[in-house]
């Protein structure tokens, strides 16, 4: 069980590892434990793994720390200077908010593949084309993977309600088609902690230029 000061630590190491993709670096742990967080430990960054906050490859190197990818997606956002990948279409939504700027997303319909652009100012989510919703949901019969797995990749953007509702689910598909302003609420809600995170420690007023 953490303690205080672990707690502490590792919301200073989770601060880092998403700051480092958003400039993009792809940390490995070593690199992390040595350079970044001097009283990180182990326990800490095992903490960070084990709860899906932070996934690695078998070689320690961050892949995804929610809610950003160090590989490219079909998410891209971009927030000042910074231009990022999203796990999924929840994800970049909840990105300009964690940075506490206006962003741009650009992404696809997964059903036809129209371009999609969604300009985010505070609560304020506009997007192109209008009739934008999202497909929030995963794979039923694969719960004990890792969301990255079972849930990332199925999470989309659609142009429309009607190409939604002509997706051909993947296997045992189930979630629902929350309406773009829904969409941004939830997004805000499931990521309110790493928001609180990374802006102890990385205020949008003073941590990035430009």
């Amino acid at each position: 069980m953490l303690n205080h000061t672990d707690l502490g630590n590792g919301r200073k190491l989770q601060a880092q590892i998403l700051h480092a993709l958003l400039q993009g670096r792809s940390p490995d742990r070593s690199e992390l434990l040595r350079n970044g967080v001097a009283a990180a430990t182990r326990r800490v960054w095992e903490d960070l793994v084990h709860s899906g906050a932070v996934v690695v490859n078998e070689s320690g190197r961050v892949v995804a720390a929610y809610p950003l990818s160090a590989t490219p997606t079909r998410h891209i956002v971009e927030v000042g200077s910074f231009k990022t990948w999203a796990n999924c279409a929840i994800d970049a939504l909840a990105v300009p908010r964690m940075l506490g700027r206006s962003g741009r997303i650009t992404s696809e319909c997964a059903h036809c593949g129209t371009a999609i652009t969604i300009e985010v100012a505070g609560e304020t989510v506009l997007g192109t084309p209008a009739s934008i919703v999202v497909g929030y949901g995963g794979l039923a019969d694969c719960c004990d993977r890792p969301a990255i797995e079972a849930r990332c990749p199925y999470i989309s953007f659609f142009c429309s309600t009607e190409h939604a509702d002509s997706w051909v689910r993947p296997g045992s598909w189930v979630g629902e088609f929350l309406p773009l302003p829904r969409a941004a609420a939830v997004a805000a809600d499931r990521f309110r902690s790493i928001i609180d995170v990374y802006r102890s420690v990385f205020s949008p007023e003073s941590s990035w230029p430009e």
